[in-house]
Order: C-alpha cells, then structure tokens, then sequence
C-alpha cells in the first residue's frame, strides 16, 4: 500500500513539473499578405515580415509553384528575400509578363523557417494574374526631402507595356499619407493649396506634388506616401515615397564648411563659349577657402581666393526658399532652396572695386558617397566684375563639405 501510494505521488509530482514548464514560442515570420491580384504587365512586391529582427545578414530562399510558368508568364528578380542585420523585412520583386493571355496563378514559399522562427500567418502568398486594363503609377524616386519651405515631387505615369502614358485631360490622382509616417499631417507638414494629389497637365505622363513644412521635430520628420486612387491605377516600380523633413537649415550650416569646388566648371565654361583664359578668371572653391557661419548668426570668410572678392565678415540669417537651377543640363537641376541674407557683400565681385550692401545667397546640404555633408551654395546677386564680366551677372554655384 505505501508502495503504491509512493507511486501515486511521485507521479502527481512529475505531471504538476511538466505542467509549469513554460512553453517557448518562437518568432514568427509571414508574407505580408496572402494573395494578390495582378493585372498583365504590372509589378508585385511580396514583402517578408519577421517579429523580431535578424542578429546577422540573413538570406530566405523561396521556391515558385502554380499554374503560371515563370521565365514565361512571369519573372522574378531573385529567388530569395535579403533581410540585412538588425532588420525585420525584406521583398522579392514579381512582374507579371503584358503577353499573358488568360488568368493564372504564381504561388510563392518560404522553404523552411529560419532558425529560431516558425511559419507566422502567411507562410505561402499566391498571386491571381489579370487581363484587366490599368494605368501603372510610380514614383520617380523612392526618397526624398525637404530642405527649405516646401518641395517638389514627382510621380509617373505608365501603360502596361511600361511605355509613357500621357493622359487624355486635366487629371488628379489622390495620395495617401501612410501609417508608417512619423510626422503628423497638419502638425508637421501640409499640402501646399490643399492638394493631396499629384496632378497631371493634359497629354503628359509625369505630375508633381508640393509639400510645406510647418516645423521641424527630431524623431517626427519622415512621410511616407502612396497612390491614393485604387480605381484604375496599380503601383508601379516605386509604389512609396519617404520623405524626409531635416533639420532647419539655421541648425544645420552653423559651423566651418571649406570648399570643394566650382559645381560642373567644365560645363558652365562650354555653355558659355569660354576660353581658357576666361575660364580660369572665373572664381574658383578649394580647401583654403573656409566659412564659417557661426551659432551668434556671425558670419567669417577666410580665403586666399577670389571668393573673398565677395564675400565679408558680417552678419547671416535665413529667411525664406527659392527654387534655383544647378548647372547648364536639359532637363534643368531644380531645387528649392533656403534664403540666406547676408548684411553685406562686395556686389562687384571684384578686387579692385566695391559696392558693398546687404545681399543672399541661396544654398542647401546634400550627401555623396564620398562626403556626408556637401554645402551647395549660389550666388545669384553680384554685378559685372572686371575680371568675369563676359558671364553677364549668370547665378555661379559652388559646394563645400564640413571642415
């Protein structure tokens, strides 16, 4: 008797110590959706989304079954997804061949699940091809932003032969502030003239939209945009826009910048017809040249240079955006950017004669492989020199990175 009531215990024991284990769930990972429907002709991201983020860069192979034949009815750009260190989503890329000639269907798998996930949700997305007509709508860039007040954006238009399509009238294609945004419509930014849309003048293929900043907060300054209108458009090559609203420009040029160079001489030289003596009276933008705007809104120049012909020490402040054009190249390099005033400069560029009054410059930051920041400066205001007076007052523009 005690023999077996010893057993009773210890089984009681055993099956309460099984029972509060706890039970280890795994990360997940999913498409994004289940099924799509793509009209012929069109592109499909198929996004891969995981809870947790890969600790190292991280390859998901992916097998493709279905009715539709790929290299035939469709084609694919790889046959995995990339997710890189430290993220949790990544995408295969599938088009949808315009020959198709009936409804078919792509079915996409992941494998089996990376180490340490399981399946989530959606581990397989099915793709229905269409022969229905549509209108492929794409951004023209995949980010952007916002030095000044506001800027310009533009958005395309394509048949599904991925050739140009104009439209027939006066058209507005709605846009669509997406979740994933951290600036705030209305706080942060606004459409300029309330018109949440891009619009397209008749017979053109490519329209443009127009952002404002309202102000500028540090971890709020991203939008990210989408087509609007499901009737009759699909989204193209670049379905999203993420524009990015950086720090004021009175934030971001307090410091010493020193130059890089005359932006595109050589072209500038050739559009005008110069010689090489002309050329070389032309302002040029090395390392020696150093400006410094500093935080009291002080400004300093130290230059062995003819910038010093132009610039003086004095006073800066930003007021304002113009948009300006960069260089000599059809179709012209168009930026909106910030208004900085000078309270003086030499109006004649000039080293033997001045005319000394308040004048602006305009300049925005932008980025290269080689430099993190590059300060693109235009002088717009200056008069015919002695030395360069054959370029008739043109805007001459120069670049400059951090010191």
């Amino acid at each position: 008797m005690k023999k077996f009531f010893f057993l009773m215990l210890a089984s009681l024991l055993m099956f309460a110590c099984e029972k509060d284990e706890p039970v280890v769930e795994l990360p997940t990972m999913s498409f994004a959706d289940a099924t799509y429907n793509v009209p012929k002709g069109c592109v499909q991201p198929i996004k891969l989304r995981l809870d947790e983020p890969v600790a190292i860069d991280t390859r998901v192979p992916l097998s493709f079954a279905g009715t539709a034949v790929k290299g035939t009815d469709y084609t694919v750009d790889k046959e995995y997804i990339d997710i890189p260190a430290g993220e949790k989503e990544g995408e295969v890329i599938v088009t949808v061949k315009y020959e198709i000639t009936e409804s078919k269907k792509i079915e996409v798998s992941m494998t089996a699940p990376l180490a340490g996930y399981d399946f989530g949700r959606f581990p397989k997305a099915v793709i229905t091809t269409t022969l229905e007509q549509t209108t492929i709508f794409s951004f023209a860039a995949p980010q952007g932003e916002i030095p000044g007040d506001n800027a310009d954006f533009t958005v395309n238009l394509y048949d599904q032969q991925g050739n140009n399509f104009n439209v027939a009238d006066v058209t507005n294609v709605a846009l669509n502030v997406v979740s994933t945004s951290t600036a705030v419509e209305g706080t942060h930014f606004r459409f300029v003239d309330n018109k949440k849309h891009a619009s397209f003048l008749k017979n053109k293929s490519n329209g443009t939209f127009s952002i404002e900043v309202i102000k500028y907060e540090e971890g709020k300054n991203t939008i990210v945009l989408e087509c609007g209108d499901a009737n009759g458009y699909f989204p193209g090559a670049v379905p999203m826009i993420e524009i990015t609203i950086p720090k004021r420009m009175n934030e971001r040029i307090v410091g010493e910048w020193k130059g890089l160079d005359f932006y595109k001489l050589d072209d500038f030289a050739i559009a005008w017809g110069l010689s090489e003596q002309q050329k070389a009276a032309l302002p040029t933008c090395t390392s020696s040249d150093i400006l410094n705007f500093k935080a009291d809104n002080s400004f300093t120049i130290t230059s062995s240079g003819k910038l010093k012909n132009y610039f003086r020490n004095t006073t800066w402040d930003i007021e304002g955006s113009d948009m300006i054009v960069l260089g000599m190249s059809y179709p012209p390099e168009k930026y909106v950017a910030p208004r900085c005033n000078l309270a003086q400069v030499n109006y004649l560029f000039s080293a033997e004669a001045e005319d000394l009054k308040a004048g602006k410059v305009n300049m925005f930051i932008t980025s290269s492989s080689e430099h993190e920041e590059i300060l693109v400066l235009q002088i717009n205001q200056h008069g015919n020199s002695t030395d360069f007076s054959f370029i008739w007052g043109d805007p001459l523009t120069f670049r400059f990175i951090r010191k």
